[in-house]
């Protein structure tokens, strides 16, 4: 009863008995058939048709499930699925309707250790000596599922630290290029806050006092917008805020509302403890506006540096607006 693979290594058929034509002495023994089934890396399981209990299991499937000789006898095929028994009933029902193709399954077994295992199984009808039985090849995926779903974690964080400032967790200006910029809208509203005197800040108490200053700013900002709208680090001490769907007739509250809550906080780090204010100028515009917006965003980096400039001249810690 050999078992052929297709290049890829995945079970393709299970070739169940030998044709009459067959001479007998060409015909494999069944010791040589059990030595062939110990050598296959593949867990291989004979499961008689009526009881279910399994009858025999090579030295791969011993070790995959954590069966000894003594357990044999009293293990059906349910046993590895004890939550959904009757998934493997019907399905080896198909598998017995479908004779003398054979089936594939994916599912999940329990082994005697309890722990569960996403499996491959191909099945197929056979008659041993006149006994109907079901031939498994079982082949274990939660290695490899495991290491595609690393994979796909690691790439995650990748795509992640691409897109996200080490030190504030705010979203830096690459994620504003590649996926904010071509997705703006009208109507929308943007901020551009800077820290006010940032440079003596960090001249008076040293840069990792302004590195917390940074990190508490960027949750006071969070904590003033809702979870759609993106805090980004646009420069040194500089930070944009997009909030989409926030026409002119709506975007002065929140700029008023995170210039007072930074004027009220505490920075403080290790026993040191500083006043901060932050100057805004806030972009809006509406869906009157002509312009189609992420061709023009250096004439818009334009105006907010000039709203900008205008509420640092005017004495910082204040916010100045302009419509497009």
């Amino acid at each position: 009863m050999p078992v052929t693979s297709d290049l890829d290594g995945d079970i393709n058929s299970i070739i169940g008995g030998f044709p009459e034509t067959v001479p007998p002495l060409a015909r494999p023994s069944l010791e040589m058939m059990v030595h062939v089934m110990d050598m296959t890396v593949d867990a291989i399981l004979l499961v008689d048709l009526e009881t279910k209990y399994i009858t025999y299991a090579n030295k791969s499937a011993m070790a995959l499930y954590g069966l000894s000789k003594q357990d044999l006898p009293s293990i059906r095929i349910t046993d590895f699925s004890p939550k959904k028994p009757y998934r493997t009933i019907q399905w080896m029902k198909q598998v017995f309707e479908a004779r003398p193709r054979p089936l594939p399954f994916r599912t999940k077994h329990r082994t005697q250790d309890g722990r569960i295992l996403e499996v491959d199984i191909v099945a197929k009808y056979v008659a041993l000596e006149g006994r109907p039985c079901f031939l498994f090849v079982v082949r274990d995926l939660s290695r490899r599922i495991r290491s595609s779903r690393q994979l796909r974690s690691s790439v995650q964080k990748l795509r992640q630290a691409a897109f996200v400032d080490n030190l504030t967790g705010a979203y830096n200006r690459h994620y504003f290029v590649e996926k904010v910029l071509p997705k703006l809208s009208c109507p929308c509203s943007m901020l551009l806050l800077d820290i006010d005197r940032f440079k003596v800040l960090n001249d008076t108490y040293g840069h990792l006092f302004g590195d917390a200053v940074l990190i508490q700013l960027v949750e006071i900002i969070k904590q003033c917008v809702r979870s759609k709208d993106p805090v980004i680090r646009f420069g040194g001490e500089e930070f944009l805020v997009v909030l989409p769907d926030v026409g002119p007739d709506k975007c002065l509250e929140i700029p008023e509302r995170i210039r007072l809550q930074v004027a009220d906080h505490r920075f403080s780090n290790k026993g040191q403890n500083a006043q901060v204010t932050v100057s805004i100028g806030t972009l809006a515009w509406d869906d009157r506006c002509p312009l189609v917006i992420p061709e023009f965003i250096d004439d818009l980096l334009h105006q907010w540096d000039n709203l900008l400039y205008k509420s640092k001249t005017e004495g910082r810690n204040r916010t100045s607006f302009g419509i497009l």
